[in-house]
């Protein structure tokens, strides 16, 4: 039995090695070039960022749930999915088909997502101590990882709504200094719609 705990116990070591995926925070600067090169709204390209960076999280964690329930632990959640899945098909009178590694990677994202999102439909769940140890570090990770999407798309949203609120001050000035000057109802309309256009630039 020690050698089996010292076994699982140098697998688990191996986990730290995913420490070293920390330098791909100098992606951030290649981030920064590619908004300036692309030209596309900071609010928008920020939204774009939000998204990959959840995805990204979801994939890294998905990977550490998988290695360490099929190498750490001994009877794993994905056995008890399986014979689940077996059962049904046995009482439907057809076989189970082996699942491929695209079935296994989206079995385990969806878990992820659920999890990270806080949602946690329960259809999937550990099936042993060490298992449930690790959800609960995933799901305090979560918590971390929902407040943080939260935040970001309340400071964007407000972004957004200051920029709209500038512009249509700016509009509605440039409208009452036209109507002032009797400037002729044929050529109002396109200068304000110009000046739309250039203000929503501006304010980008």
């Amino acid at each position: 039995s020690s050698e089996v705990s010292l076994t699982r116990l140098l697998k688990g070591f191996r986990l730290i090695r995913l420490l070293k995926l920390f330098r791909l925070v100098k992606l951030a600067k290649y981030m920064n070039a590619l908004e300036d090169q692309t030209g596309i709204s900071p609010h928008t390209f920020d939204l774009i960022k939000l998204t990959v960076e959840v995805v990204f999280i979801g994939h890294m964690i998905a990977c550490l749930w998988w290695y360490y329930s099929t190498h750490v632990s001994e009877e794993s959640w994905w056995d008890s999915h399986i014979e689940a899945k077996e059962e049904l098909y046995d009482t439907l009178g057809m076989t189970y088909p082996e699942p491929g590694l695209s079935e296994k990677y989206l079995t385990v994202l969806y878990w992820t997502i659920t999890t990270l999102s806080t949602v946690g439909y329960g259809d999937i769940s550990p099936s042993n101590t060490p298992e449930r140890v690790m959800s609960i570090f995933i799901m305090i990770i979560g918590a971390s990882v929902f407040g943080y999407i939260v935040a970001n798309v309340s400071t964007l949203m407000s972004s957004l709504n200051e920029a709209s609120a500038r512009v249509s001050e700016k509009v509605s000035e440039v409208s009452e200094y036209l109507y002032e000057r009797q400037c002729p109802d044929e050529l109002s309309p396109a200068i304000v719609k110009h000046l739309k256009h250039l203000f929503s630039l501006e304010s980008s």
